[in-house]
């Protein structure tokens, strides 16, 4: 039940026998609600597209912030790929090419490649134990 059943139901118990009664205050008072109530409207409505607005702004500046973080991101991944292709040496390279050369040149024995194959194992065991 809304003000304005709440004054019409009021302005009703002033009415008798067909003739209205209506005191003036209760107009009075029916008229202030009735504009409290159009002010009360308006309000929201701008409180509405305010809100509007501001959702619009921040889904912009959203948009923005997850642009750059992307961009970031991608620049610094970028960085650290050049970092790693420079800077990093495959661990055992050099035993691993020997083990390549030696199978190369004793296609028809490689057992004789015993010695080159133990010292790139142990060198794989060394740098794995180093790693963990």
């Amino acid at each position: 039940m809304g003000v304005c059943d709440c004054v019409l139901n009021l302005s009703r118990s002033y009415f008798r026998d067909g003739f209205c009664r209506v005191d003036n205050d209760v107009k009075l008072a029916t008229e202030k609600l009735i504009s409290k109530s159009r002010t009360l409207s308006k309000a929201l409505e701008t409180s509405k597209y305010i809100n509007d607005l501001l959702l619009a702004r921040e889904e912009e500046e959203m948009g923005k912030i997850e642009q750059m973080s992307k961009e970031i991101l991608e620049k610094e991944a970028k960085q650290y790929q050049l970092n790693v292709d420079v800077n990093e040496v495959a661990p055992c390279g050099e035993y691993e090419e020997k083990v390549l050369r030696c199978y190369l040149e004793n296609e028809s024995d490689p057992l004789k490649c015993k010695d080159v194959v133990e010292n790139y194992a142990a060198c794989s065991r060394q740098q794995f134990i180093s790693v963990v």
